[in-house]
Formats: C-alpha cells, sequence, structure tokens
C-alpha cells in the first residue's frame, strides 16, 4: 500500500442480542439490529423518554478497538437521540459502568477492555418525534 493511504479498519459482528424498555415497530423490530446489515435499522415504537433504554448483549466478551452507535437515520439527521449517555458492562464485571455521553444522536467507545453488553440510556424527555431510529453497531476489531 503507497504511504500515506488510510488503512482499511476491519469490522466485526459478534453474536449480540437486542432489547429495550421501550417496544419496536413490527417492521423495524430490534431483531434488525442482529444481522449488522449496515442498510437497515430498528425503529421505537415511541420517543424514547427519561430512563428508557436500549440493551445489546453479546455472546461473549467482545475484545474491539472502537464500537460506534448511532442513532437517526443515515441520510437525515431525524429520530435521533439527542440526550442520552452509554453504560458497559466489561467482562468479569457484574454492574454497568458509566461511558460517555451521545452528541449529535451518536457516540463513538473505546473500550478499556472486552466488553460483554452495552446499554443507550436515554435523559430526554422528548426529541420532537415519535420514535428514535437505532442502526446496528459498527465494531471495529483489535
Amino acid at each position: 500500500m503507497p504511504a500515506g493511504q488510510p488503512v482499511a479498519k476491519k469490522l466485526i459482528t459478534p453474536p449480540v442480542k437486542v432489547t429495550g424498555s421501550v417496544g419496536a415497530w413490527t417492521n423495524n423490530p430490534y431483531s434488525r439490529l442482529e444481522d449488522y446489515n449496515f442498510g437497515s435499522h430498528a425503529r421505537t415504537l415511541k420517543t424514547l423518554g427519561y430512563g428508557d433504554n436500549i440493551t445489546f448483549t453479546f455472546a461473549g466478551p467482545v475484545e474491539c478497538e472502537q464500537i460506534e452507535l448511532v442513532t437517526g437515520y443515515s441520510y437525515l439527521p431525524r429520530c435521533i437521540l439527542m440526550s442520552g449517555y452509554v453504560e458497559l458492562l466489561y467482562a468479569g464485571d457484574k454492574e454497568f459502568q458509566h461511558y460517555g455521553t451521545f452528541k449529535d444522536g451518536a457516540l463513538t467507545i473505546s473500550p478499556d477492555k472486552a466488553v460483554k453488553a452495552l446499554r443507550i440510556v436515554s435523559t430526554q424527555r422528548t426529541n420532537g418525534e415519535k420514535s428514535v431510529i437505532i442502526q446496528p453497531l459498527r465494531i471495529v476489531a483489535k
């Protein structure tokens, strides 16, 4: 590869189960996030309110460089999580730990160790929309 060319990052797709405290639309269920099809998304039945959450639980601990969480449509900044944070459950831990807050409906995570689960927690009252769109995780291999 010529000098100065960016190195392509390898995305991984570990088995994951997605659940939420708010239901999802029948034609856009949380299971659409489990196959890492980056052209699809899940859509909540209502906007996420204060304390509502969506949890991604991996089948086993995931070692990775980064995890990118994106809300809203990929082509339009609508139906995003305007205010919220992410908690991580590291392998071997019993409790989730606060990681960081969403900015413009997204957050990039650089975990220190293997991740067993992550949880999006809403701190918004409303986003001015009827729902929140969740895109599949983008997980970059170590």
